[in-house]
């Protein structure tokens, strides 16, 4: 639909250099004329007020220190339109945990321990419930075969990773077949859809 639409498309990140080298340059191969792109901070977002109708973030918003993912989330409710639409993705575990790594979010060493992302457990999950904000709708993704685990931390020799990934696509079409048996599936992420509430209604708050 986008690609038929003259939408402002409007991509964002701290500072990963793959905003232009990949993303940017894939809107261009695609003839996306209105899309643009620019680094910022999630919690200080340069935008006005009431800009977009439909924002999204894919984790992202977990790799922000302290209270960011809170901030973040009331900066994304600023700039949304009311009636306006956020689709949010998060890790989701059994229990919440601060991940700290000697890596930052883009894999680059860095010279000691730093957080590196929260995975958020059912009942934190509330960090990200503002009440500018309603939620419509959360859907919860897992796997029963625990492939996350060996791919995107370093259990595993780097080489033997990458040599996993190009079949990852596969191990998480098996993953979903096993969905539709009986069991209970590790978790493994959830989808939050959010509106943003009037303007009225955020006044009487």
């Amino acid at each position: 639909m986008l690609f038929r639409s003259n939408s402002e498309i409007l991509a964002l990140d701290l500072d990963d250099p793959q905003l232009e080298s990949r993303w940017a340059r894939t809107a261009r191969l695609l003839g996306l004329q209105s899309y643009s792109h620019r680094f910022e901070d999630a919690r200080d977002l340069k935008i006005p007020n009431a800009t977009y109708p439909f924002i999204y973030s894919l984790s992202v918003i977990e790799h922000i220190p302290g209270g960011g993912d809170t901030e973040a989330m009331r900066e994304i409710a600023r700039v949304l339109t009311p009636g306006g639409k956020a689709l949010i993705e998060v890790p989701l575990r059994y229990e919440h945990q601060d991940v700290y790594r000697n890596y930052d979010s883009k894999g680059f060493p860095v010279p000691e321990q730093r957080f590196y992302e929260r995975l958020y457990s059912p009942e934190s999950i509330s960090r990200l419930m503002i009440p500018e904000l309603k939620l419509l709708n959360q859907w919860t993704m897992g796997e029963y075969l625990p492939v996350d685990p060996w791919t995107a931390a370093p259990r595993l020799p780097r080489l033997l990773r990458i040599a996993i990934l190009p079949f990852e696509p596969f191990l998480a079409a098996f993953n979903i077949w096993l969905d539709a048996k009986p069991g209970r599936p590790r978790p493994l992420s959830i989808i939050l859809l959010f509106e943003k509430r009037s303007e009225e209604y955020t006044t009487e708050l």
